[in-house]
């Protein structure tokens, strides 16, 4: 396997020349100098001594300096987004600005650590109502929306969204101008309509204004500062029309607000502490009365100070606070409404970006260029969808697109050898998220399945994305699988999911995409020259850290071998969670899914080392040895349950039960008092483990067949279709449920509070694998062949025609879908991975 170039060597310190000044000493000097030698001597026993006693007290303490060292150290290699490449930053100014806020309902900020951040928010108004309670900022679940989402989003110069409330329509959209030095312009028009009344008894309620809220937030340097116009007449209001600022990232722009009449506007100008806190602060604002923000008196000041929480520091910070960096324009509209924002960059010169007639004649344009190059490169209408179908795919699409992120921050991260958890490198990440309003985050294998779609569109956009991914590798060539980079991401993630173990891996599905990338010709060599060296050591870290216990075979660590509380102790680094596995996790664990993977991974290490003229023979060879049908036989095949199996200590007779438990006494209790006894569920276990196959079948069972390790002519492929078709098992009419509905696990909770997840669901994700590998076994001559084929096409139409159902009734696109109903579960919308029911539709594999 090639080795990675060894590090420069440290330079050392020049020597002083012969004849210095130090060479002519007097003899006065010399008791001096002899007293510092002793000094000399002395010194380093101390300090050994002291070195010596330390390890013996606090040996973790050196311990820990170790592993802080390894944890953080970025990879001694190029980073892959650097500027001087054909994929980097500097040539990708007609992306700087975007709509990369996954996590709220509409904003735009360029892609820049530290700069001007825009957002909106709004609330249905009706006088002497609190509707402001309901203001929507953040993309939530609880807002319970009809439903939200990109209609069309082109990944760089367009989008268009719709948000749908109980009584209107309120729809966003912009357009982007490139030009300058800084990204350009762009345009941004905000529209709502009522909806269409029903005739109930609550239709004469129907809200017709809106208030709406438009602010521009400075994360770093420079300032920004209103335009304000005078009131027109005495009884009249002061109104800002333009927002003026420069940073150093973005020289001198203007930000134009709506123009269009309403019935009233307000503008706010403030400090506000933090981004992701700015939801709040708007909301007590409103809780306030309408007083304006920076309006603040000797009253306001002594509430803070007698408040529970007050302090002099808040106090003297009302009165004078620091330099604004928010700007906030609120507007009463009247329903119906236009108003169209711009932003102008003053370094272009040619142009100004788009607005009223001209805003809407590009818009149309821009709908019009997105349909013909989503025809070009999905063919829908030409394989006989309908509109309706071919809308849902368009959209599908878009919120994938529309959910790219720009994130910069730190990971917190630790290891065994670590007390407390330690922060990991500070970079930028742009990537898709699975869920805007649940999980407005990156993660490790979900971003794989994400530039399949990605990359079919723009492959540009899939090496930027695994670009920065990349770049996050640290010197082991481990990358934290959940990125919470930023406080605005963090806010958005519970306590228990923040910190990162250097141990845990997750699978490693950016090979999925590098395989996409290479078969249809979309990938220079340039990229996978600067790629390859943090590629491979990521290629080396599974190898060796998820090393099984015996040759060619590999162990997902990280699950829990001492709790009782768990029906089946989770494997969350496989990416499939509660996906039951041994009973009695040990290190004598061999999981079959993660050999599958390190058999594709190696395979595609060794294509590209051929490509970028790397030496290929060590991952060809590991990809034979680990392709080979019969060490995969005798590692993971079990005759008597006919599939491929996980291996482990287990015993099958588990169940959780509830049990009694007297807390201890505090020493506080009074003696007359009852100790106090509560309930709790706990694994009951009957029978001895042992070390044997794992009788579940499910989707981690099919990895053979999935990845396409298993020969065209295996007997056990033969097995396995037979078993797929198989109603009792895993087949439904909506797609493959996750595990066999006649097993012990089939939907079952695997604690009090973890209801099940992957124990009978249908996943789109593994869905879309296994529908690719049936149509590869379709293409291969073999006495399998027309079998795979027939599923192929039965299991496509089920997958297809459910998402769509679903979407159409309900208006999103779901994490999960229930395997007895087909309804849709869980987080929505999840236009993650669930989005790749565009490639089913249009059968790109």
């Amino acid at each position: 396997m090639a080795k990675l170039p060894a590090s420069e060597p440290r330079r050392r310190k020049p020597t002083p020349p012969d004849g210095s000044d130090s060479a002519q000493r007097t003899a006065g000097n010399d008791r001096k100098s002899g007293g510092i030698s002793m000094f000399c001597i002395v010194l380093p026993g101390l300090i050994m001594g002291c070195a010596v006693a330390l390890w013996s007290s606090y040996p973790s303490l050196f311990t820990s300096i170790q592993s802080l060292n390894h944890i953080q150290v970025p990879l001694d290699a190029p980073r892959v987004m650097t500027n001087g490449s054909s994929f980097s930053p500097e040539f990708s100014k007609e992306r700087l600005w975007g709509s990369y806020r996954p996590q709220v309902y509409f904003g735009m900020r360029p892609r820049l650590p530290k700069s001007i951040v825009t957002g909106l928010m709004w609330y249905p108004y009706m006088p002497g109502s609190q509707g402001w309670r309901s203001i929507r900022h953040l993309a939530q679940q609880d807002d319970n929306l009809l439903h939200y989402g990109w209609l069309k989003h082109d990944g760089q110069a367009f989008g268009s969204q719709e948000v749908a409330e109980e009584d209107f329509t309120l729809t966003t959209e912009f357009v982007k101008q490139a030009g300058g030095e800084h990204g350009g312009h762009w345009s941004a028009r905000i529209s709502a309509k009522p909806r269409k009344k029903v005739k109930t008894s609550k239709s004469k309620q129907q809200k017709d204004q809106i208030a709406l809220f438009f602010y521009a937030f400075n994360e770093g340097d420079g300032e920004m500062s209103p335009i304000v116009e005078p009131a027109r007449t005495r009884l009249g209001s002061p109104k800002m029309t333009e927002i003026r600022g420069a940073t150093p990232e973005l020289g001198e722009f203007t930000i134009s607000l709506p123009a269009a009449a309403s019935t009233g506007k307000d503008h706010y100008v403030s400090h506000a502490p933090k981004l992701e806190k700015l939801h709040d602060f708007v909301m007590d604002k409103m809780m306030r009365g309408g007083r304006k923000l920076d309006e603040v008196t000797w009253t306001d000041c002594l509430m803070t100070l007698f408040a529970t929480e007050g302090s002099i520091t808040e106090c003297i910070g009302k009165l004078f606070p620091p330099k604004p960096n928010v700007i906030i324009q609120q507007a009463m509209f009247d329903l119906p409404f236009q108003a169209d924002i711009t932003f102008k960059s003053h370094s272009d010169r040619n142009g100004a970006p788009p607005a009223g007639s001209d805003l809407t004649k590009a818009l149309k344009a821009h709908h019009k260029a997105f349909n013909t190059r989503f025809e070009k490169t999905f063919d829908l209408a030409a394989k006989k969808y309908s509109a309706a179908e071919i809308n849902f795919a368009r959209a599908a699409l878009s919120n994938m697109l529309g959910g790219m992120g720009y994130f910069y921050g730190a990971s917190s991260v630790t290891s065994s050898d670590l007390s407390t958890p330690v922060e990991y490198m500070t970079r930028p990440l742009f990537t898709a998220v699975p869920s805007r309003s649940f999980f407005p985050r990156g993660f490790l294998w979900d971003e794989g399945f994400h530039q399949l779609l990605i990359s079919r569109w723009d492959p540009l956009i899939a090496k930027e994305s695994i670009g920065h991914w990349f770049d996050l590798i640290n010197q082991d060539g481990w990358i934290p699988r959940e990125q919470i980079l930023g406080p605005e991401a963090l806010s958005r993630v519970p306590a228990e999911f923040v910190v990162q173990h250097n141990e845990n891996a997750n699978p490693p599905t950016f090979f999925l995409s590098i395989q996409s990338l290479l078969r249809n010709d979309q990938v220079d060599k340039e990229f996978l020259q600067h790629l390859y060296p943090r590629l491979s050591k990521w290629f080396e870290w599974f190898n060796v850290t998820q090393a099984g216990p015996v040759p060619l075979s590999y162990r997902w660590r990280g699950r829990n071998a001492t709790t009782d509380m768990e029906l089946n102790p989770k494997t969350l680094t496989s990416g499939l969670d509660d996906f039951p596995r041994s009973s009695h996790p040990t290190e004598d664990e061999r999981h079959v899914d993660l050999r599958c993977w390190m058999a594709l991974a190696a395979g595609i290490m060794a294509n590209i080392s051929t490509v970028i003229g790397e030496p290929s023979e060590a991952y060809q060879k590991l990809h034979v040895d680990l392709s080979a049908n019969d060490m995969l036989n005798k590692l993971h095949w079990c005759e008597k349950h006919r599939s491929y199996c996980d291996y482990g200590k287990h015993v099958s007779q588990t169940k959780l039960i509830w049990q009694r438990e007297t807390l201890p006494d505090s020493g506080k209790q009074r003696s007359n008092r009852t100790p106090r006894v509560v309930r709790k569920m706990v694994r009951k276990v009957t029978g001895a483990p042992k070390n044997k196959f794992v009788p579940v079948f499910g989707y981690v069972n099919l990895f053979p067949l999935i990845l396409e390790i298993l020969e065209p002519s295996s007997p056990q492929l033969g097995v396995i279709l037979d078993r797929l078709n198989n109603t009792k098992l895993l087949w439904t009419s909506f797609g493959l449920r996750s595990v066999a509905r006649n097993d012990s696990f089939y939907l079952a909770d695997n604690t009090e509070h973890d209801k099940p997840y992957w124990r009978g669901a249908i996943w789109i994700n593994i869905n879309y694998l296994c529908v690719r590998s049936l149509h590869h076994y379709g293409q291969m001559k073999g006495p399998h062949q027309r079998k795979a084929r027939a599923l192929y096409r039965l299991l496509r139409k089920n997958l297809i025609s459910n998402i769509f159902k679903q979407y159409q009734q309900t208006g999103f696109i779901w994490e999960q879908y229930d395997d007895l109903t087909g309804q849709g579960k869980g987080t929505r919308p999840f236009t993650g991975w669930s989005a790749l029911v565009v490639l089913l539709m249009s059968e790109l594999y």
